[in-house]
């Protein structure tokens, strides 16, 4: 699984309906990092690169459906970009990932029951994630550092784009949505696929503020839902693959 900004393969998330847990946090530990509380533990592991390269020093840290400003637990990747980092198990967390000059990118609030790897995530710097936001929204002046937001796309099993998809949350976006194949916000909530994919996102929206808001795709019918955090200055970057 790789988690990127740019193009199409960010979560592979089953795209159903999903229950949240909510449990105790974690604590300090005597060399400052964040454990999960006692409990069955899996490990969570992949890669964080930038294009081809891997990226070293990069803070994972684990938050806890119901607390979104408190970790749960913690790690930094190796000079092989690579980490692993313990949690409860069937806990719902949302992984976020921070190191300087790149945008600090979290993930949808996922249980694992097992260990897990190939949690993998392609990071984008500050500099290109502002020039997807102005070609988005021209004219408005916003910046990543101004609002807290939300990218996602949605693929089939091929990892082939889904046009006609509606995507909805709660709370609702201040302002944003569908993009258009030239990555500009169409004024809609449903997907537009284009051919070849894009390298922006298929959907683009932020909130004035730090939340956690519930997210449903719809073709009709429900097909998805499930949560995330969003952060100001932060991005929160799903794909849900059909």
């Amino acid at each position: 699984m790789l988690e990127s900004f740019t193009g199409n393969s960010v979560i592979r998330a089953s795209v159903c309906c999903a229950a949240l847990l909510v449990v105790g946090c974690g604590s300090d530990s005597d060399d400052g990092s964040f454990k999960p509380p006692t409990g069955t533990t899996v490990d969570l592991s992949g890669a964080v690169t930038t294009g081809p390269l891997p990226l070293a020093d990069v803070d994972v840290t684990l938050f806890q459906a119901g607390s979104p400003d408190t970790p749960v637990s913690m790690a930094t990747t190796n000079s092989a970009g690579l980490y692993t980092v313990a949690v409860l198990s069937d806990t719902p967390v949302s992984r976020s990932y921070d190191v300087a000059g790149f945008a600090v990118q979290n993930t949808l609030y996922q249980a694992f029951t097992t260990d897990t790897g190939g949690l993998d995530v392609d990071l984008t710097t500050d500099t290109v994630a502002n020039s997807f936001i102005e070609t988005a929204f021209p004219g408005l002046g916003f910046e990543l550092v101004d609002k807290a937001w939300l990218a996602i796309s949605i693929v089939d099993s091929d990892g082939e784009e889904l046009g006609g998809i509606t995507l909805t949350t709660d709370p609702g976006v201040e302002n944003g949505g569908a993009l258009d194949c030239d990555g500009l916000y169409s004024g809609s909530d449903t997907t537009i696929a284009c051919e070849p994919a894009r390298i922006a996102p298929m959907y683009l929206a932020y909130f004035d503020a730090d939340a956690e808001i519930g997210i449903s795709a719809s073709d009709g019918a429900i097909i998805f839902s499930g949560s995330a955090p969003v952060r100001v200055g932060e991005l929160t970057v799903l794909t849900l693959a059909r």
